[in-house]
């Protein structure tokens, strides 16, 4: 209201402008909210009944403290879908930390803060983004994925369709960031759950089982069918010839229409521009070099599922002068699952090394091999090119280890004895196999050797020495991985869970796969040698279905049999191997024919995506 004229004018509030940080938002009230929510959506807010545009660009940044809910009102869930990304800040580091310390000592932060880009240089940067190439293959597996979140039984809310076209741009930003005009299933695999934890609602029985967004999503990622091959564009030699026609053309009949010097020098130099142009860029090509490599790492480094690993592909030339452009086709293969794609990439190579971070996730485990299989060098005009030898630096293997969930496990009682056995019966104790426990009388069946002649006599019937009784104190887990690569990297998860609660437990155990066709058996003894053994299994399993062994280890109490489908042979002879011992079968097939199972297995299903939830209470 202005006194002087008296009337009522109107004066920009805080929303109008290009940046908007709403500090902790779920303190504000309903009303502010739903006025935020007209800005988000619609571009523009509404006061007295006319509509007043915002500037462009407009972005909105809000903060949300999860501690100290007094006086705070959740989100509701069309607001939280205008969100592009959520990001979890936490805690920062004991050097950051003390970073922040020395910034903040005797200054105000926000002082120091200057201006980093210039408006047009923003608007420039969001239409580059925007035009990045997505292929058709990607749309559809985006529109995948958000429909599996509505399908999964573990969600109230999935992803809406808002959800893929929020992934969409952000993969775009990612990739421009990242120096390439075309985005790769990498980047949707990188920004798959930030784009959409915000996004989905949780069941209540989901989170009575310990279950949040992150780890439904990754359920979810490792279901998905993420595409196999990308292309992208290239250098067309074939085209720059047409094109290069076309000059020539030109240029010949202007000399022909207007003979003179000029026109003949012009027709003359069109015809040595090839020429020129493979002079000039004949070094570059011939000492070009690719590597490929993950940075700060000595020897294989390792990784968790869906856990990005920046891989730096590099190119450089000792050459001088300028160079032409160099195609480079990179191959990523998961050597477990059997999943495969390959990616094109293009630099402009130069005496100064020109990197491309490349960000490389998986959704399963196995160990991923990267190899530059092809490399071609151009000259300036792209009309000639030679192709590049690749030596050992032009490849490299990241291991991606499974999943370790956290169910609630125990251990029942088993009766199953072994000589080597470290634990005592409690029916019949002692310090050592030969220690003389008791005498019995003597029944049909029991060995003479046994028998006490000397006690016998005396008390005129047949006595026999009864020997302290060893117990079997070790744990046997057969991985069966015949089934597709989704079904091995969930048997995977189910496996690094069970032999994470042994480790626990110090409870030994051996871990026996199919290698070439046969049974192999490693015992793991020690806590270093557990991780030692899943990736030798994931670097020497295959796919094969093994014959039941003809040699089993003995000393067994517990048999743990991980299988896509069970091999009812090889159950007859585990429950004949080991009868007292405890047996589960975890099986992903939905197996209904309990009475064709030998009584002493019990059979535990798992679903993909739900291991945590289906290994629940499970008794080993």
């Amino acid at each position: 209201y202005n006194k002087e004229t008296g009337r009522l004018e109107y004066r920009p509030g805080a929303a109008l402008c290009n940046l908007f940080l709403a500090d902790e938002i779920n303190r504000t009230s309903a009303k502010t909210q739903s006025a935020l929510l007209e800005a988000m959506e619609e571009g523009q807010v509404t006061v007295d009944g006319i509509s007043r545009p915002l500037p462009v660009p407009y972005t909105v940044i809000a903060t949300q403290n999860p501690l100290g809910t007094a006086g705070t009102q959740p989100l509701p869930e069309s607001q939280l879908d205008r969100f592009m990304l959520r990001l979890s800040i936490g805690y920062p580091s004991v050097e950051q930390e003390v970073k922040i310390l020395k910034q903040t000592e005797g200054r105000r932060p926000l002082d120091s803060i200057v201006p980093v880009a210039a408006l047009q240089e923003v608007e420039g940067m969001r239409r580059e983004a925007a035009a990045v190439h997505v292929a058709e293959d990607l749309y559809r597996y985006v529109a995948e994925l958000c429909t599996a979140t509505r399908e999964d039984p573990s969600l109230r809310l999935g992803a809406s369709p808002r959800a893929g076209s929020a992934l969409i741009r952000a993969c775009r930003a990612s990739a421009w960031m990242g120096g390439r005009d075309y985005i790769v299933p990498a980047d949707i695999n990188l920004l798959f759950y930030d784009v959409l934890s915000h996004r989905v609602v949780l069941e209540p029985q989901a989170k009575m089982n310990g279950l949040d967004a992150h780890s439904v999503l990754e359920g979810v990622m490792a279901q998905g069918p993420a595409p196999r091959l990308l292309k992208c564009g290239g250098l067309p030699v074939l085209k720059n010839f047409l094109r290069y026609l076309i000059v020539l053309l030109c240029t010949g009949a202007f000399f022909i229409c207007f003979n003179g010097y000029f026109s003949m020098y012009v027709f003359l130099l069109s015809l040595a521009l090839p020429v020129l142009s493979l002079l000039l860029s004949l070094p570059g090509m011939l000492t070009l070099q690719v590597t490929v490599c993950v940075p700060g790492e000595e020897g294989t480094p390792h990784t968790a599922k869906a856990q990005p690993v920046p891989l730096h592909v590099a190119a450089v030339t000792k050459s001088p002068l300028p160079a032409g452009r160099a195609r480079l086709r990179l191959s990523i293969t998961n050597h477990f699952t059997g999943e495969a794609q390959a990616e094109k990439l293009e630099f402009s190579p130069s005496r100064m090394p020109q990197i491309l971070e490349h960000k490389l996730t998986s959704g399963t485990c196995g160990v991923i091999s990267c190899q530059l299989t092809k490399a071609r060098a151009y000259d300036l005009l792209g009309l000639f090119w030679l192709p590049v030898r690749l030596k050992k630096a032009g490849r490299c293997q990241l291991v991606v280890m499974p999943t370790v969930h956290r169910p609630i496990l125990g251990l029942g009682q088993t009766c199953s004895w072994s000589s080597d056995g470290e634990r005592f019966s409690p029916h019949k104790p002692g310090r050592d196999p030969t220690e003389l426990f008791g005498l019995r009388d003597y029944r049909p069946g029991d060995r003479l050797s046994r028998v006490d002649w000397k006690l016998s006599q005396k008390n005129g019937e047949l006595l026999v020495r009864e020997a302290s009784l060893p117990l079997a104190d070790q744990a046997l887990l057969l991985l069966d991985l015949s089934g597709t690569g989704l079904e091995s990297d969930g048997l995977m998860d189910v496996f690094a869970t069970l032999t994470q609660f042994l480790i626990e437990e110090k409870l030994e155990y051996m871990v026996g796969f199919s290698q070439a066709g046969r049974w192999v058996f490693l015992p793991v003894t020690e806590p270093e040698e557990a991780l030692l053994a899943e990736e030798t299994v994931l670097r020497t399993a295959d796919c094969r279905s093994p014959k039941p062994p003809q040699d089993m280890p003995g000393g067994v109490s517990r048999v743990v049999y991980l299988c896509p489908k069970p091999d009812l042979a090889l159950l007859g002879q585990l429950s004949k191997k080991y009868p007292g011992a405890r047996q589960h079968m975890v099986s992903l097939d939905a197996w209904g024919e309990r009475a064709s199972l030998p009584p002493e297995i019990l059979p535990v299903r798992v679903r993909l995506g739900s291991v945590a939830e289906d290994l629940q209470g499970l008794m080993l």
